[in-house]
């Protein structure tokens, strides 16, 4: 599975990646890391605290500047590998540590380098997938912390990342806690982040294979996509990881996320892997989208009505008319590029 750019590896491993002598985790941990310095070492030593001990990791330096990979090889912990590869992007280097994952792996799981497993996690994570021998692909909850460690609303993004839909008729309904999470939920919206709430098969990760790189920002979702599309996932209605918030996000990024939800949602539209019913899910689910960004606008105009400001009247009224305009057309405004 070669990614096209040229790797180089710490501690002189081949490529099939294992080391002579390396522990062989049946737990691999895939760091994707771009001028994470800073943050990478509290993110290893959550590794390291954790109560389950075979996992391996592999920090995918991707073009760092600031000696990322320097830090996580000064660790001097057998069980850190450190690959290197020109910048491509979070997806590129996902890939490559995929690229390098060990034989021994029975899961996988991703991990952000400026995100925090909690000590438990591992063990809660490959307990709940051992204990549904019929699921390969868990996925748990995370709070949100600021730059120095510190709660953000606790309790705020496990309520949201709990919020999940199905399919009923026309409508999509909430799902409970206890139900799995189902295709239908994942195309509606996917909130199981960050990656490192899941763990998954092994076997379902050779299946699927890589993350895709033409899709902005959401490329992850399109890889749970992928995986709910062979069986439904199991939710872990549990607290595993701190989810780093700060200025640099990705997710805070609005023109890229409107940019990534398209091309998600291009590539669920028209994926000749997907069979019609999914298709047409996402379809209702794109409309449902444009549905509620219209009510938001909506929302939105009135206060700017009550305040006189036609402009701001103006500018929600016309993405009023856009996103009607888009649910009119459907998966026609999605089409894909000849």
């Amino acid at each position: 599975m070669a990614d096209g750019a040229g790797t180089t590896t710490a501690g002189g491993a081949d490529d099939a990646g294992e080391r002579a002598g390396a522990p062989a985790g049946r737990i691999a941990v895939v760091i994707p890391a771009y001028q994470a310095a800073a943050t990478l070492p509290e993110t290893l030593r959550s590794l390291q605290a954790q109560t389950r001990g075979d996992w391996v990791a592999v920090v995918v330096d991707d073009g760092s500047t600031d000696g990322t990979g320097a830090v996580a090889e000064q660790l001097g912990d057998p069980r850190v590998r450190v690959v290197r590869r020109p910048n491509g992007g979070i997806a590129a280097a996902r890939n490559t540590g995929l690229d390098e994952l060990p034989a021994s792996a029975r899961y996988v799981t991703f991990l952000d380098a400026d995100d925090v497993l909690l000590p438990h996690a591992l063990a809660a994570l490959s307990a709940a997938l051992e204990a549904h021998p019929g699921t390969e692909f868990v996925h748990a909850l995370a709070e949100t912390v600021d730059v120095q460690g510190r709660l953000l609303d606790e309790g705020g993004w496990p309520a949201f990342m709990r919020q999940r839909w199905a399919v009923d008729g026309w409508r999509f309904v909430p799902l409970p806690t206890s139900a799995p999470t189902t295709l239908d939920s994942v195309l509606h919206s996917w909130r199981g982040f960050p990656p490192a709430v899941w763990l998954i098969r092994r076997s379902a990760v050779d299946a699927v294979g890589r993350f895709d790189g033409t899709i902005p920002m959401n490329d992850d979702w399109d890889y749970v996509r992928r995986l709910a599309r062979r069986r439904p996932l199991l939710m872990l209605d549990e607290v595993v990881a701190h989810y780093r918030r700060h200025g640099s996000n990705a997710t805070d990024d609005a023109d890229l996320a409107r940019i990534g939800v398209r091309a998600f949602y291009r590539k669920a539209l028209h994926d000749p892997e997907d069979d019609p019913r999914s298709r047409a899910t996402a379809r209702r689910a794109w409309r449902a989208l444009q549905v509620e960004a219209a009510l938001a606008a909506l929302h939105r105009a009135g206060p700017a009505l009550r305040g006189r400001r036609p402009l701001a009247v103006a500018r929600e009224a016309a993405a009023v008319g856009v996103h009607a305009a888009r649910w009119l057309r459907g998966a026609t405004f999605l089409a894909p590029s000849r």
